[in-house]
């Protein structure tokens, strides 16, 4: 398992799956499905608060983090990503388009837009 294996998890919630819970969710039993470890609502402490991060995927000793959010990418939800030791942090943005990628961030997915952006890579879309 790689980040891209982790994308193509978020490009399996298709467009009947706009709402962010629903897309971690879909995303969720997914990994499980193919056999790998994923954890929602997985604590991710940030200044004090005892926040959680909607996804923590792994298998094989690579960890990948996943936030969820509407329709944008949250502040918060990059400070939560940011605090946890994991080998890729990914965005997953339900009904909302790309922008930018945040700093630190490996990989922002747009369920409607129906495409990846990627550090120091590429722009991904898929039909």
């Amino acid at each position: 398992m790689d980040t891209n294996d982790v994308i193509q998890l978020a490009f399996d919630a298709d467009d009947r799956y706009l709402e962010s819970n629903t897309v971690a969710d879909v995303m969720h039993y997914a990994a499980i499905r193919k056999g790998w470890q994923s954890k929602r609502e997985a604590p991710a402490p940030t200044k004090g608060r005892k926040g959680r991060v909607d996804l923590l995927i792994s298998h094989e000793g690579y960890t990948v983090a996943v936030e969820v959010d509407d329709r944008a990418i949250k502040g918060k939800s990059v400070e939560k990503l940011l605090s946890l030791d994991v080998d890729a942090r990914v965005c997953v943005i339900a009904r909302g388009d790309m922008d930018d990628i945040p700093n630190g961030i490996d990989a922002v997915v747009s369920i409607r837009e129906r495409g990846c952006m990627m550090q120091g890579a590429y722009t991904m879309t898929w039909d």
